[in-house]
């Protein structure tokens, strides 16, 4: 193996291992920093809804309950939404099973997110109505952070590339002299 082709071999390994991991280092962050904001935002929309809930007038009011039950539910994000009473039966529930398109199986075990949950109490003055329970879906974290991973490595490649033909270049001129000998 010639000089060049082992200097070449070598700088080309240093690279990818770096690029590895810089990815893997990049992707484990993105992945504990994605389930922590879905764990706040479930539990921010619970308490939200919670207190719309218990703002709610007198009596029974499935009208209005229903409305904003539709209002958290239909923007896609959540899988379910419940409130159950205080002696443990259902009020109102509202569930859906939500698929991730465009993000290839692979790529969902290699970062497992947990669908985030989010609880609270509704409360009537000092009275208990109940809890109120919400699942946020990990589907749109998951597009997220694959659609980031391919822009990254369409990045690196794009520089491996680049790289590489700069390296060819001053490898040639570097090792002329050597070659004239």
């Amino acid at each position: 193996m010639t000089l060049f082709k082992q200097i070449a071999l070598l700088v080309s390994a240093i690279y990818l291992i770096l690029l590895l991991i810089i990815v893997f280092n990049d992707f484990s962050r993105t992945g504990n920093f994605q389930q922590g904001q879905l764990q706040t935002t479930a539990q921010d929309m619970a308490t939200t809804l919670g207190i719309a809930i218990s703002n709610l007038p007198e009596g029974d009011d499935e009208a209005t309950l229903e409305a904003l039950f539709n209002a958290v539910f239909d923007s896609g994000y959540y899988t379910r939404i419940e409130l159950v009473s205080v002696d443990g039966q259902t009020i109102l529930q509202k569930s859906q099973d939500l698929d991730i398109s465009g993000v290839p199986g692979w790529f969902l075990h290699l970062v497992p997110l947990e669908p985030a949950r989010g609880a609270t109490r509704v409360m009537k003055g000092w009275t208990q109505l109940g809890e109120l329970k919400l699942e946020i879906h990990p589907g749109f974290a998951y597009s997220t952070m694959y659609q980031a991973l391919v822009s990254a490595l369409r990045w690196f490649v794009l520089l491996f590339v680049v790289s590489m033909l700069v390296l060819w270049v001053v490898l040639r001129y570097l090792l002329e002299p050597l070659q004239r000998v």
